[in-house]
């Protein structure tokens, strides 16, 4: 459909169609991580990205595809500009989380991209084809991942450096603040949402999780493959982990998950947070994680709060894969050191999707605005996972 309509002329249905191709064999990709080396989820990855690569190629302003030194490596990027005037811009540096790509930035940030901002996302260790082709799992410290990325922004053309907002999503709200503890060339940051303690997350026996510390994975591990059995989701969450994170047991991968926290370094944080609550997330709902940076970070003052309609058990909240991330994104990066571009705020009200308001009945709404130096705390939002498959109920233990 995409192709035909493209070979027909047809910009806007082409570019439409193709992004939902790239969608469809990323969702199909997203449960073959059981053998991800298996041929045809390399297949499925590699076509979800050229389809993304063509649909990119149609947009009104192509971005340009970038990899970023990073080490003895490398880590793709796409960058998004504005405009093409070489004036100093605010811009918006995005990454995902725990199983995201470095396309499905481009949702998270083309709002922003429409009212003057330059946003450059990208793909860390442990993520899309780092992970998958160079082999590089997630990392604790993740401001020397950041760091290189910042680096390449400021190369750029047309990047204002007093204006660069880290925005990080899901498991990348606690990789960003984490980030913005050391990196202090940043103007703001995003944590969408707010991660305090990646171990926090992991709902087992309390039994298991005391043979874990003592060490007897003999008896923990058979535990926790005997519940992931049971379960589907469960079963290619555990598996995801432990390849994401180099882990060769669960007992190995739960230990490996204590590096991953806000504790020690959240008051080394100098820029502006928007922390953002995930009420009804699959995996944070209840742990009063957004409760725990907000005051960890002491620096409450405003509040700018986003909220969106609540979706039946097991569902994405209605909007949320549009209005709410977008409006979350423009709150703080329409405030970053009091420098807006091309939109911001407008009566109160967040600015939703790339071509219009929100309106009063749109599934987000702002209830107040965030003033500049202020940590800010966001009502729910996020659906734990934009675009990913829907799961039916809660799996019988969580490991993000």
């Amino acid at each position: 459909m995409g192709t035909a309509a493209r070979d027909e002329g047809r910009t806007v249905d082409a570019r439409s169609a193709l992004l939902r191709a790239h969608n469809y064999y990323r969702t199909a990709e997203f449960f073959q991580h059981e053998q991800p080396r298996d041929p045809e989820a390399l297949r499925l990855m590699r076509l979800s990205r050229e389809t993304f690569a063509d649909a990119a190629e149609l947009m009104d302003r192509p971005p340009e595809f970038v990899r970023i030194p990073y080490e003895d490596a490398s880590l793709p990027a796409y960058l998004y500009r504005a405009d093409d005037s070489g004036e100093p811009r605010p811009t918006i540096i995005h990454h995902g989380g725990l199983d995201s790509t470095v396309e499905e930035g481009y949702f998270f940030v083309a709002a922003a991209l429409a009212r003057g901002y330059h946003c450059l996302c990208f793909e860390g260790p442990g993520q899309g084809s780092v992970l998958r082709e160079q082999g590089l799992v997630f990392r604790p410290d993740w401001e020397n991942v950041v760091t290189p990325v910042v680096d390449h922004a400021l190369s750029l053309p047309g990047v204002d450096p007093d204006s660069l907002t880290l925005m990080g999503t899901s498991l990348g709200g606690l990789l960003a603040v984490r980030a913005a503890a050391f990196e202090h060339r940043l103007a703001g940051c995003v944590a969408h949402d707010a991660v305090w303690q990646l171990g926090d997350v992991v709902g087992l026996p309390p039994f298991v999780l005391e043979w874990v510390e003592q060490g007897c994975d003999d008896f923990a591990d058979p535990v926790m493959w005997g519940i992931a059995a049971r379960q589907t989701f469960t079963r290619w969450l555990l598996r995801q982990t432990l390849w994401t994170f180099g882990a060769d047991t669960p007992s190995q991968l739960l230990r490996r998950l204590t590096a991953f926290g806000l504790s020690e370094v959240i008051g080394q944080v100098r820029s502006p947070v928007l922390v953002l609550d995930a009420e009804e997330d699959l995996f944070f709902a209840g742990l009063e994680h957004a409760k725990k940076v907000y005051t960890g970070a002491q620096l409450a003052q405003d509040l700018a709060c986003v909220h969106g309609r609540r979706g039946g058990r097991g569902a994405l909240p209605p909007g949320c894969d549009a209005a709410v991330p977008r409006a979350a994104l423009l709150l703080a990066a329409g405030n970053t050191r009091g420098k807006t571009a091309g939109g911001g705020l407008t009566g109160g009200r967040p600015i939703g999707g790339p071509a219009a308001e929100l309106s009063p009945d749109s599934p987000a709404r702002s209830s107040a605005v965030r003033a500049p130096g202020r940590i800010s705390v966001g009502g729910p939002v996020h659906c734990g996972g934009f675009l990913r498959p829907l799961v039916s109920g809660p799996p019988d233990f969580h490991l993000p």
